[in-house]
């Protein structure tokens, strides 16, 4: 599959190294499909289902993806 910009792909992300989350992670394709067929490679932003609360400590630049949404 050749994710294309704006898709929610996951990932496998078992090389994390420290802290980084592992496993199968949902992210969002950013890059633009000129750019990634010119390079091989797509540029990604990890998203979360994660909602957090209003004591919770969240990382203000996670993406918030509604409950349903189609992950390829």
């Amino acid at each position: 599959m050749t994710p294309s910009e704006g898709d929610l792909i996951e990932i496998d992300a078992d090389r994390a190294a420290g802290h980084e989350q592992q496993g199968r992670r949902p992210v969002l394709v950013v890059s633009v499909n000129a750019l990634q067929s010119a390079l091989g490679l797509a540029m990604v932003c990890a998203v979360t289902t994660h909602g957090g609360g209003a004591d919770s400590a969240r990382n203000d630049l996670e993406v918030l993806i509604p409950p349903g949404l189609l992950v390829k």
